[in-house]
């Protein structure tokens, strides 16, 4: 990926993750430091926690409803 593609990307997760410190701080000091080749592995890392706070919340949201395990929408519309 292109070095503007990984810190927009790395900003639009951070914005969604509620992580503003690292949002202004994170890419600045990555490239002061000479280490740019590391932002794929820092947007690499925050995609992973956006997918594990997905598959979180979607099995915490299925354990509210209370629904029978097999129910899918097909299954209710029949």
């Amino acid at each position: 990926m292109t070095i503007g593609i990984t810190t927009e990307r790395i900003s639009e997760l951070v914005l969604n993750l509620k992580l503003p410190t690292v949002g202004t701080e994170a890419v600045n000091r990555f490239t002061k430091a000479g280490h740019v080749d590391a932002l794929d592995s820092l947007l690499e890392v925050l995609e992973m926690e956006a997918e594990d706070r997905r598959q979180r919340r979607t099995a915490r949201l299925r354990q509210a409803s209370k629904l029978p395990a097999g129910k899918t929408w097909d299954n209710i519309r029949a």
